[in-house]
């Protein structure tokens, strides 16, 4: 005979003790004795005598066969509810206690937080769908967490341009998986692919991200577009491209995140792009005269069409003044727009006008080191005429320099690093 109590500490366990016989290794009472905790609501262990020996629940059963594990409609029901109830009951309290403590001061990490509460509304099934479909698509597709066959990606600069593949080559890469959360495609699917159903597999099972060059499944990518960064670099193309969410959610956010170098990643688009080049010019140009305006006192109070002087170079971006070839998406697309270069070039114009005309700018002003022409100053900005040196920082005339260069075609640098090396 079994006999069954409940718990009222532990409502889901059922505490079941069989009639055992007389030789029952009674150390087993002491065991169960001492993992119950010495709760008074587990019943003794009463000795029975009798000569059957009747099969416990501490014995193992070997099983002669195995069933394929299904999932039922009661079984799902089961599961949604198990989890709404360790959601609310466990990690909602958790995370309310959390941001009690102490009120949360970052506005990002409060919108993190409050998305987090709201994430088992996705975890629980939902009503409306049969859960016969539920059953049925989780027998034909698998999800599985990192392991040799499949690594999730990570949010990071992409300037690769990638190469147009096929489909069934590129799950092939990615062993028929998702890229975005491993859910893998099977041989049923594939054999449909091969043969007839490729553009409804195409839309329907897989999408292509042209940020990452992988495919993702439906819930990875849901139709997302952006522009490229490897394609403006590569081909200056803007048009925008299907992404995962997770590439969509990474460009958003750096959007206007200065963090491209251009010189560095694509120098031959500088050549290509006329427009490019050209903003690129004039950021060099206000590097050279910031020098001349922040330290102006006249400069404060010079007054333009757009505003004051030096508050034009104030309201710029810091690394549109100090980094000439670092952009952020947001830039490139704004130098593609031509907006970049219409903003620009109005500063350019009435910093050089103040620099050379005003007497304080005018005497930190240079001769040409060749010529060394009195009559003729010359300034950093004026990039048409004007060579700096790298390595003495010494201005000259473009055609002097270039008299030097044929002269002295073995030695780099200027006259003036010339007579120093020789000095030496």
């Amino acid at each position: 005979m079994k006999r069954s109590q409940i718990d009222p500490k532990f409502p889901l366990a059922v505490n079941g003790v069989y009639e055992t016989t007389a030789y029952a290794d009674l150390s087993s009472v002491d065991n169960l004795e001492t993992c119950s905790g010495g709760y008074s609501s587990i019943p003794s262990f009463d000795p029975v005598e009798t000569t059957d020996a009747k099969s416990t629940n501490f014995c193992s059963k070997k099983r002669t066969s195995r069933r394929p594990w299904t999932i039922k409609d009661a079984d799902m029901e089961c599961i949604s509810r198990s989890m709404e109830h360790v959601w609310k009951k466990t990690i909602l309290p958790i995370l309310e206690s959390f941001v009690d403590m102490e009120p949360l001061r970052d506005p990002r990490i409060a919108y993190w937080i409050e998305e987090l509460t709201q994430t088992h509304e996705n975890l629980m099934l939902l009503q409306g769908s049969p859960q016969k479909q539920i059953s049925e698509s989780c027998s034909s597709l698998n999800r599985v967490c990192e392991n040799s066959e499949w690594v999730p990606l990570r949010e990071s600069w992409i300037f690769t341009l990638w190469k147009s593949e096929s489909i069934k080559a590129l799950l092939e890469a990615q062993n028929f998986r998702c890229s975005g959360c491993g859910i893998r495609v099977e041989k049923e699917y594939l054999k449909r692919v091969n043969i007839f159903y490729i553009c409804f597999f195409f839309m329907q099972i897989s999408r292509y991200c042209d940020y990452y060059g992988k495919v993702f499944c439906q819930c990875c990518h849901q139709g997302s577009k952006s522009t490229i960064p490897a394609r403006i670099l590569h081909t200056w193309n803007f048009n925008e491209f299907p992404v995962c969410d997770l590439a969509s959610h990474f460009l958003t956010e750096v959007h206007d995140v200065p963090a491209i170098h251009i010189n560095h990643v694509a120098p031959h688009i500088i050549e290509k792009v006329r427009v490019l080049k050209n903003v690129i010019m004039l950021r060099e140009k206000l590097s050279y005269m910031w020098d001349f305006i922040k330290n102006c006192p006249d400069a404060e109070h010079t007054v333009t069409k757009y505003g004051n002087l030096r508050t034009l170079f104030t309201s710029l971006e810091h690394h549109i003044l100090h980094s000439l070839d670092l952009f952020s998406l947001s830039d490139l697309i704004r130098v593609h727009n031509k907006d970049m270069g219409s903003l620009l070039e109005p500063i350019v114009y009435y910093a050089r006008c103040h620099i050379e005309t005003c007497k304080h700018c005018r005497q930190f002003a240079a001769t040409c080191a060749y010529c060394e022409d009195a009559q003729e100053v010359l300034f950093p900005f004026q990039l048409e005429k004007v060579y700096k040196c790298s390595k003495c920082a010494s201005l000259s005339h473009l055609k002097c320099q270039a008299k030097f260069r044929r002269k002295v075609s073995n030695q780099t640098g200027c006259k003036k690093c010339l007579r120093v090396h020789k000095d030496k």
